[in-house]
């Protein structure tokens, strides 16, 4: 992928997951609300996620992926531990 490519998922990807926390989430999940702007300013999450083919970075499949493997909400730092980036 060239560095325009990346580029523009990175910021894609940040525009999904602050959309997900302003609009999908508000005033229904707190948690996920909360976890919304935090992965968007975090750049190593971020990377990961934009590495993701286009269907698959979708906010509500990472965190209902970590949901499933951690049996819980993640907190931030799960969301980074399990990102590759800790």
């Amino acid at each position: 992928m060239d560095q325009a490519v990346r580029s523009e998922a990175r910021k894609q990807a940040r525009e999904r997951f602050l959309f997900f926390s302003r609009k999908e989430t508000r005033d229904r999940c707190p948690v996920y609300e909360d976890l919304g702007p935090k992965i968007a300013e975090d750049p190593e999450i971020i990377d990961v996620i934009s590495s993701f083919p286009r269907n698959k970075r979708q906010p509500n499949l990472l965190l209902a992926s970590l949901r499933r493997l951690l049996g819980q909400v993640p907190s931030f730092e799960e969301v980074r531990d399990h990102s590759g980036t800790a």
